[in-house]
């Protein structure tokens, strides 16, 4: 994906529509044998909820 085309995903980046279950599910299905999640990212979108 090239890069300006992955930065332009920002504009629709939703966290409250943020379904772990569907990723997994298509993680499975596209063949993934396992993921890296991280607790929090870098531009602050966290995992879990925080009072920040």
């Amino acid at each position: 994906m090239p890069v300006e085309k992955y930065y332009c995903t920002s504009d629709t980046f939703n966290p409250q529509q943020y379904n772990p279950q569907e990723w997994a599910y298509l993680a499975k299905i596209l063949g993934m044998q396992y993921a890296i999640l991280t607790a929090k990212h870098h531009d602050g979108f966290a995992l879990n909820g925080t009072k920040l």
